[in-house]
């Protein structure tokens, strides 16, 4: 799991090198803060559920929202970006600012703009509003299109009973509607007491049990917003938490976690992955599944497990698209990219070792 920060670009650079994911607010008037905190986490290897953010209400034509998308998308690859390095999620807690039809409009209109050249996520807002307005995260899986369901696990879960039930039930909504989940926003406690800490920790726990890739608390490092600065571990460069060396060892411990090693198990032989041995099978259904369903790459036939024509020209597209030798094989270099770089590597690895199980 990737742990960081939430807020970032609206509240200038609320996170440290030490993180593994920020979520980055494109928001109005605030452009200069977004790319220093993009341009700062590509420089460090750091994560971004870039989030395509709105002030007070939706006042954009479609052509306004369609082009604003289309020039981030433009600028960010010019920086460097790509889907390796994350995902778009759009408006952080809408329900403030637009009703669920609204959203869901928005959602589809970006999820048609990105064209599967990026994840979509789309949710972020709080439990007990979220339900105040009509359960707004089903009805956006029922009249939306995008990928990832992103969930704030926040102050309605500042109790361990609290946490257990809301986790619970986004994940339920997630399963039901074949969504990744994610956690781009949490904790509403003061970590610089043990109890207020306790229900930080609570939270990523509860976050990574059910499949969170990446979990955002609301600042680790805030500078001059004394309003929220009880939240944040340090503020104007000060640990004012004595918890904090603690919290960098639990990301640093899942940072060390998320490097998957590639190796040859006793029951699994990834020569074979270099497909030169076979022309079908599990570890083709594999193949065909990290490709089409983590990076976008199409395949006109599925996931059948046969390596033809089409999946041949999937693998080579990947191999393009990131930069990779271009020859049809899927040796030990593209297997660790697809699996290091994919939205869930221990998942990735796990799949891997659960298809190959059935070979």
């Amino acid at each position: 799991m990737r742990i960081g920060a939430s807020g970032c670009g609206k509240f200038g650079m609320a996170l440290t090198a030490d993180v593994t994911v920020a979520e980055n607010r494109y928001y109005p008037g605030r452009e200069y803060d977004f790319w220093q905190v993009a341009d700062f986490c590509l420089k460090n290897n750091i994560y971004q559920i870039i989030n395509l953010d709105i002030d007070h209400s939706f006042n954009f034509t479609e052509h306004q929202w369609r082009a604003r998308v289309e020039q981030l998308i433009t600028d960010l690859e010019q920086h460097g970006f790509d889907k390796s390095k994350g995902y778009f999620t759009v408006i952080n807690e809408p329900m403030k600012y637009v009703d669920l039809a609204t959203y869901a409009n928005v959602v589809n209109i970006t999820h048609d703009q990105v064209r599967g050249r990026y994840r979509l996520g789309a949710g972020n807002e709080e439990y007990d509003l979220a339900m105040s307005k009509g359960n707004m995260y089903e009805y956006i899986c029922q009249h939306a299109n995008f990928e990832v369901l992103d969930v704030h696990i926040q102050s309605s879960c500042t109790t361990p009973q609290a946490i257990e039930d809301k986790c619970n039930w986004f994940k339920s909504v997630a399963d039901r509607y074949g969504k990744q989940i994610d956690c781009n926003e949490s904790n509403w406690s003061d970590v610089a007491t043990l109890d207020g800490f306790n229900i930080h920790k609570a939270q990523l726990y509860k976050a990574k049990e059910i499949g969170c890739p990446n979990f955002c608390m609301v600042f680790i490092a805030l500078n001059n917003v004394s309003k929220y600065k009880w939240l944040s571990f340090i503020y104007n460069g000060v640990a004012r938490s004595p918890y904090w060396q603690e919290y960098l060892q639990i990301i640093n411990a899942e940072k060390q976690q998320d490097e998957i090693p590639i190796e040859e198990l006793e029951d699994m032989k990834l020569s074979l992955l270099g497909l030169k041995y076979t022309k079908e099978g599990q570890q083709v259904k594999w193949l065909q599944d990290i490709l089409l369903n983590d990076y976008g790459v199409p395949n006109p036939y599925g996931i059948d497990g046969k390596l033809g024509k089409a999946t041949d020209k999937q693998i080579r597209d990947y191999q393009e698209e990131y930069g990779l030798k271009i020859d049809g094989i899927v040796g030990e270099q593209t297997t660790m990219k697809l699996i290091n770089e994919s939205s869930d590597p221990k998942k990735w690895m796990r799949n891997l070792q659960i298809y190959m199980a059935y070979e």
